[in-house]
């Protein structure tokens, strides 16, 4: 069986991300079944994050899709021309390997870079996995740049269009289930897993410790969990320091600790991921306050560390772990603060329903939905004339040229040395593109 894979969620600092995360050791454990797969990817970044997959599997290749007319700067054109023209690009590309089945980790990437379409047509069964509906529980957050938001909204009107879902865990798939009814599609809960590392970059902690890896967004309710903290004993602050991993302090959190006048918090920015395995490893307690999440890698990790967790009782918290014990309402600042107290007293855990979380029994269950399933021969897009596709056509061979591919990928580590000045799009005519080498310029007509 030959699997496609879009690797294009795979971005800058994507290593750090619960999707990038997932994602990498989804592969890997695919690749251990010794199925033939392709990983493709849209830019250097990819390619970095999972190079050594194909290096370490004789049956994972990588391949380059040739969508990188974001890369140009262009002078006069003709956008909704271009997309179509990227759109037969993607397809042709991915048609071109006669795939089994093709699987997109994550449709609702945001990044400007990220060239998955609303709708396009492989010849093959494609698979979506679907982590959380987030962005639509917390609108005033995500959804307030209309741009996203009309995206976003696109994109989750063409899920219908896909072969099945895949989700994450129950939680994910009821929220759709109640908030969907009208998509009738086939689906999937495949769960996950996070590997534990056993490479440790020593941090020396000033004492013992209270931990959390949260960000700055609003559903993971980092300003409840402070001033929660705020709200403990004297002798338990003393005694426990509040290390917190965010790459960013916003001026809101600053100044909520100033006016709080906080001692023992500690942030830790910009580090790396042996740093964040020794304070996993060393930590008195994890606190994960989230009003929401699709799942939770850093929860499942810390779990099977087998660290003491308090946590917010919301659903998939709910079906990650056995009992209810050490789990707070995230709005009750008291409360969190509570179980906090009652956590770190303890001698007993929260403990995971070990049985869904385990990468092989993820694997299992995606390559049993794929194998049992029968794709309708649909063409989602009629209308595309073989205009577009010859467009598309003459553009992939130009980029596999030669000349493009030593310009290309020899600026690959310098992106802001890439050479590509101008482009011109007039369907009516030709397309044309003019390519500054340094030396000298190369037009290329069609």
């Amino acid at each position: 069986m030959k699997i496609g894979i879009d690797c294009q969620c795979l971005q800058n600092h994507s290593k750090n991300r619960g999707i990038g995360k997932y994602t990498r050791e989804f592969i890997e454990n695919l690749a251990k079944k010794n199925l033939y797969i392709l990983l493709f990817v849209n830019s250097y970044h990819e390619y970095e994050i999972i190079k050594d997959i194909a290096k370490k599997f004789k049956n994972v290749e990588i391949k380059f899709l040739f969508c990188n007319l974001n890369k140009f700067f262009f002078d006069s054109c003709d956008l909704n021309s271009i997309n179509r023209i990227l759109k037969c690009t993607y397809e042709l590309e991915v048609n071109n390997y006669n795939l089994d089945h093709y699987l997109i980790p994550s449709f609702f990437e945001k990044s400007e870079n990220y060239f998955i379409f609303e709708s396009f047509e492989i010849d093959c069964p494609v698979s979506l996995i679907i982590y959380d509906f987030i962005p639509m529980e917390f609108k005033d957050y995500f959804l307030i740049h209309s741009d996203f938001k009309d995206k976003y909204y696109k994109k989750l009107n063409e899920l219908q269009n896909f072969s099945y879902l895949l989700f994450i865990s129950k939680s994910s798939y009821n929220y759709f289930k109640e908030n969907f009814s009208n998509i009738k599609i086939n689906y999937q809960i495949i769960y996950g897993d996070k590997e534990i590392s056993i490479k440790h970059k020593k941090i020396n902690p000033e004492k013992k410790y209270i931990l959390s890896v949260v960000s700055n967004d609003s559903h993971k309710n980092l300003l409840n969990l402070i001033e929660a903290y705020n709200l403990l004993n004297v002798d338990l602050k003393n005694t426990y320091a509040l290390y917190i991993v965010n790459n960013y302090i916003d001026d809101n959190i600053k100044k909520k600790i100033n006016d709080l006048k906080i001692k023992n918090l500690k942030f830790f920015s910009n580090i790396l991921d042996e740093q964040i395995d020794y304070l996993y490893e060393n930590c008195s307690l994890y606190v994960q306050p989230s009003l929401q999440e699709g799942l939770s890698l850093t929860l499942i990790e810390v779990a099977k560390r087998g660290k003491k967790i308090a946590c917010s009782n919301i659903p998939v918290f709910r079906e990650l772990f056995q009992t209810q014990k050490f789990m707070f309402n995230p709005n009750d600042k008291k409360d969190i603060a509570k179980i906090i107290d009652d956590a770190i007293h303890s001698s007993d855990k929260l403990e995971l329903n070990s049985d869904k979380y385990i990468w092989k029994n993820t694997i299992n269950l995606f390559i049993n939905k794929i194998i049992s399933y029968k794709k309708n021969n649909i063409q989602i897009f009629p209308d595309y004339k073989e205009y577009f596709f010859n467009a598309a056509k003459k553009y992939i061979a130009l980029e596999k040229s030669n000349l493009l591919k030593n310009i290309f990928f020899n600026n690959f580590n310098n992106e802001k040395s890439l050479p590509y000045k101008n482009i011109f799009v007039d369907l009516s005519h030709s397309i044309n593109l003019n390519i500054n080498t340094g030396i000298q310029r190369v037009t290329f007509n069609f």
